[in-house]
Formats: structure tokens, C-alpha cells, sequence
């Protein structure tokens, strides 16, 4: 399919391909010193852009803003049922609406998708530890937004389609919240512990993240160790809220007998 492409439009498009797997980081390496263009967007794996008009109308939006190091849009999940049909359920995005963002915006949520962000590729400098971290898109939004604020388009423009045969599905809770503290650990030291307070509340609440999803699955095992890996990092800073959350997580984890004993009672009539 990509050499019938390529046949028909040989002017725009060039099919790279390896005789052997290469590994994410290094294809990614390799397609990014190939490429040419001023703007570069991306496309991984199963995922799918919404819009013919995506690259255009981002593309508008940078020659316009030149400001901007790189704009995204919004995303739609898609997950498939046990019918084998693909349904939309939810999409991802800022929380926030607004026509720019910051790097401080951009530090504590992964806010765009990679496949709905477009970036100006001459002010991107890749450092060595970039080519040993868990995932490329996080890191490299922040490279970018060192350099200028991210733009953004309010339109649905691409599709992930979220299953089991990725890189990053396949990996247990452990092994997630490993590769996580090491991402923030590194990006902590590349910016000389400028902006730690705000890594370390955003890798606590991604632990805290997969620390509820392990027990909800009934991987107690690694719930426990998650939680008290994610309180290193929340615990320091909690305030009344979080404090309540943290000590309701521990009875349900230690405790699960004297957990439903409370909430039944807590739920029971006053008469």
C-alpha cells in the first residue's frame, strides 16, 4: 500500500522502510533526519487522521503564528468491543480550552496526542538521554515548548485506536510506573530542577493513575508497591483532600474487610 503511494505521488511521498525491526527509537531517529519539510507531523501505529484538512489548516495556523514551536487538536479514542466493532468512547485533549499553551501548561498532562501535533522542526535539538526514555511525544513537547508556546485547534482531527498490540498496552502496571518515574527523573535533570515541584506532583498523580487501575483490575500485588512508589511524590505536598484519598486507599488495600465494614455502615439509615 505504501509503494502504491509512493508509485502515485513519487513528488511527496518517500516510503523509508528497514529489513529488520530497528526498534521505536531508532526508526523514529532515522525518519526524522530524512525528513525535509519545515513542519513535521506524526502517525503512529494503528491511528488515523479525522480531517483532510488537517496538515493544511495546521500548517495556516504556524505560517501565521510563528511564535508557535507546535500546535495540536483534539483526539478520539476508539476502543474495539468483544464484536470486533470499533467504538468512539471519549477523546483527548486540554481540559482547558485556549488558542495557545505554555510549557508550564503543557509540564503537568499529556495534552495532545501524538497524532494530532504538528511541529516547526528546525528549533528542536534532541539531547542524548532522548534516545533511551520510554515514549518520544511528552518529551518532545517539552523541547519544543522551551522555544515557543503550543498552538491549538479545537477540531477533532485524529483518531487513536487504543488495543492490546501496542508498546506501551502489553506493559503491567510495575513496569509502567518504572518507565514513568524515569521519563520525570530525567526531564527533572534536564531542566536543572527549575520546575521540580510540578514533576513531582504530576509523576505522583500518573502513579496514583496506575496505582487505581492495578487494584481495579485485582492486581493487588502491584497496587501496594505503586501506591507507596506514588506517595514519595504526593504524600510531601497533600493537602486535606488528598490526605483523605490517601488513607481511604490504604484500608481498601490492607484493610479490605474493615473497608466494607465502613461503608456499609457509612451508607446504613440514621433512624
Amino acid at each position: 500500500i505504501c509503494l502504491d503511494y509512493q508509485k502515485r505521488s513519487p513528488d511527496k511521498i518517500r516510503f523509508i522502510f528497514s529489513d529488520e525491526n530497528v526498534g521505536m527509537h531508532r526508526n523514529f531517529a532515522g525518519i526524522w533526519h530524512r525528513a525535509r519539510g519545515k513542519y513535521v507531523a506524526f502517525l503512529e501505529g494503528d491511528d488515523y487522521w479525522a480531517s483532510s484538512e488537517k496538515l493544511a489548516k495546521q500548517a495556516a495556523l504556524m505560517e501565521a503564528n510563528t511564535m508557535f514551536s507546535m500546535c495540536g487538536a483534539y483526539t478520539e479514542i476508539a476502543k474495539q468491543n468483544a464484536a470486533g466493532v470499533w467504538k468512539t468512547e471519549g477523546r483527548l485533549g486540554p481540559e482547558i480550552e485556549k488558542k495557545s499553551y505554555s510549557f508550564e501548561d503543557l509540564m503537568p498532562a499529556y495534552t495532545f496526542h501524538f497524532s494530532s501535533v504538528m511541529l516547526r522542526k528546525k528549533i528542536v535539538s534532541f539531547p542524548l538521554w532522548f534516545w533511551n526514555i520510554y515514549c518520544v511525544d511528552r518529551a518532545l513537547y517539552l523541547l519544543c515548548a522551551e522555544r515557543g508556546p503550543a498552538g491549538f485547534i479545537p477540531e477533532v482531527m485524529s483518531v487513536y485506536r487504543h488495543h492490546e498490540g501496542g508498546i506501551w498496552q502489553p506493559l503491567n502496571w510495575e513496569e509502567k510506573a518504572k518507565k514513568s518515574e524515569h521519563l520525570f527523573r530525567v526531564l527533572g535533570a534536564h531542566f536543572d530542577g527549575k520546575y521540580a515541584p510540578v514533576f513531582r506532583q504530576a509523576l505522583g498523580n500518573i502513579l496514583w493513575s496506575y496505582m487505581a487501575e492495578a487494584f481495579k483490575t485485582g492486581d493487588s500485588s502491584a497496587a501496594k508497591k505503586i501506591y507507596w512508589q506514588s506517595m514519595r511524590f504526593l504524600f510531601p505536598r497533600s493537602n486535606g483532600h488528598q490526605l483523605k484519598l490517601t488513607i481511604s486507599m490504604f484500608i481498601q488495600l490492607y484493610l479490605p474487610s474493615l473497608y466494607t465494614n465502613l461503608k456499609t455502615f457509612g451508607n446504613k439509615d440514621v433512624r
